[in-house]
């Protein structure tokens, strides 16, 4: 797929692009001494795991949507997402323009992105509800849109913790001669970071990069720009939702937030993580995706339906375990 060191994809079939993970490595690495205090653990993170080599994109969602909110039990839809819906409820159709399709899913609460995670999680049911088989059970148990649910032992597909993404995002083994490190900026980078359309490897989309209407772009578009595990938008583009608790809320990070504050986008400010609200949606703040680790460059391809889709799950869980019992 996209270099060695990746480890999966999650595949849609026809319904929308297939979303590429890529293998974060180097098991118990050291934390970092400067990482913020929310940043609990420093980065230090004792397994392999992958995580999504981009944000989720309208077109994914919207195959959601379709599988699991015919009738939208749980308000999964937005009317102020760049996703179209039509027809009554029961028999509700989503859909995404061209122009929309690859940019970055926003307004999704803390609970829409666990049910995402879950509908991953159960082999991506069609059934077009929302129940215990599709979104209310597997790497979260959810009561409804109440209560501040925590990673179930045993989740498959989940939402990064603080300490996943902060180390997928800042980690580079290669520094201080091979021993490890972090990096200032997302992008790979101790030195600069540019807030500006695509361009040289210290680019993002941050800072109002496409002012006067900051917004959000398609994913991936920063070619040049990546974390030293090869992952777009670790800064700029949408804010990304955790599943670590803080308060009464989960952290979250990164963003085009319209601000010249760098200490939002540094890894050793503790403002790069604030807190968001469960139920809270707005039009800077999506997800990605994290999962259990496949050996590479092996592909995991769901077929997001039916028996073939339960089997390839199974597949990827009984390798997990596997190579849990060897560790």
């Amino acid at each position: 797929y996209w270099s060695a060191a990746s480890a999966g994809a999650i595949s849609f079939g026809t319904a929308a692009p297939a979303y590429d993970t890529l293998l974060v490595g180097n098991a118990g690495n050291a934390a970092n001494p400067s990482a913020p205090s929310l940043v609990v653990g420093g980065g230090s993170v004792g397994y392999e795991f992958e995580i999504g080599r981009t944000e989720v994109t309208n077109a994914q969602y919207a195959h959601f949507h379709n599988s699991v909110a015919k009738t939208d039990t749980f308000g999964l839809y937005n009317a102020s997402m760049n996703i179209s819906r039509t027809g009554s409820s029961g028999s509700w159709v989503y859909s995404t323009s061209p122009a929309n399709a690859n940019r970055p899913v926003v307004f999704v609460s803390q609970y829409d992105t666990f049910r995402f995670a879950n509908w991953l999680q159960n082999g991506m049911p069609t059934s077009g509800l929302q129940n215990a088989a599709s979104t209310e059970t597997g790497a979260y148990t959810l009561s409804g849109t109440t209560g501040q649910p925590t990673r179930n032992a045993g989740a498959q597909f989940w939402i990064p913790s603080v300490n996943e993404w902060y180390k997928a995002a800042y980690y580079n083994q290669t520094l201080n001669s091979g021993t490890g490190g972090y990096t200032l900026y997302a992008v790979n980078s101790g030195t600069s970071l540019a807030g500006k359309a695509p361009g040289g490897p210290t680019t993002a989309n941050w800072n109002n990069a496409y002012a006067p209407s900051s917004a959000t772009i398609a994913v991936g578009s920063y070619t040049s720009a990546m974390s030293a595990y090869g992952l777009y938008d670790m800064v700029g583009n949408a804010a990304e939702r955790l599943d670590t608790p803080s308060g009464t809320g989960y952290l979250h990070a990164s963003s085009w937030f319209g601000t010249t504050d760098t200490r939002r986008l540094v890894s050793n400010n503790a403002i790069a993580f604030p807190m968001a609200a469960p139920t809270g949606e707005n039009n800077s703040t999506g997800f990605r995706i994290a999962a259990v680790a496949v050996p590479a460059p092996s592909t995991v391809v769901l077929a997001g339906m039916g028996i073939a889709s339960g089997l390839i799950v199974g597949l990827r869980r009984k390798k997990a375990a596997k190579r849990r019992s060897r560790g």
